[in-house]
């Protein structure tokens, strides 16, 4: 049965589940991935029908959602215990919170800059190719003597000039700079905006409990 989701009542909801008690913080993050899983359910339900491209969205979707999910299992923390000592302490992994967090930010903004953003979607396409492409040639630098990996590297090259050939073809190539001509043809160029360009154009804002980046919420 299809739900409807009210998503400006969601999006409210979120900056009223962040405060300055990581409790709250992390039970407040578990409602918000079951509001997600609830939106998707949703939109699967509807069958709307995507180009195949489209349906990448939904990868980086899961993607954030399971370090969401192991961000908030290691705020529950560990107990540390010292030998011949019954008593423990309660101890938070903070540097893998903060690690996972900046893949969180980085994995929404790439799902804005590439479907959300208020731009063409002939833009959105060029910007996705972009991105495949510059994810396809970074795999190339893997090195190994597995010939399973010789053979997947071999079989992306292929992909890799068809991508090329067709990011060439699109109109929006010559909009490309020389020194994003240059990326492009050599390690790759997975943006052509910077993460801080892709914040400023975002819906993300500061939280007002603190100016770090990874206290952000949605408006």
């Amino acid at each position: 049965m299809l739900q409807f989701v009210d998503i400006n009542a969601i999006q409210k909801e979120l900056g009223n589940h962040f405060t300055l008690d990581i409790e709250v913080n992390r039970n407040g993050l578990l409602k918000i991935i079951q509001a997600l899983t609830t939106t998707g359910q949703t939109l699967a339900d509807a069958k709307i029908q995507l180009e195949d491209w489209e349906y990448n969205c939904s990868a980086l979707i899961e993607k954030l959602m399971y370090h969401s999910l192991s961000i908030i299992k290691l705020a529950e923390g560990d107990e540390l215990k010292f030998l011949n000592d019954n008593n423990g302490i309660r101890v938070i992994d903070s540097t893998s919170i903060l690690i996972l967090s900046r893949s969180v930010l980085e994995c929404y903004l790439t799902l804005h800059y590439i479907f959300f953003d208020s731009t063409t979607k002939a833009q959105k396409k060029f910007r996705f190719k972009l991105w495949q492409l510059a994810g396809l040639q970074s795999r190339q630098q893997f090195t190994g003597d597995h010939e399973s990996l010789y053979q997947k590297k071999v079989g992306e090259q292929k992909l890799i000039a068809q991508l090329l050939n067709e990011i060439k073809d699109d109109s929006h190539y010559k909009d490309l700079t020389k020194g994003q001509l240059n990326k492009l043809n050599t390690y790759g160029l997975a943006r052509l905006d910077s993460f801080n360009a892709m914040i400023k154009k975002s819906n993300l804002r500061y939280h007002p409990y603190s100016g770090r980046c990874f206290l952000l919420y949605l408006l």
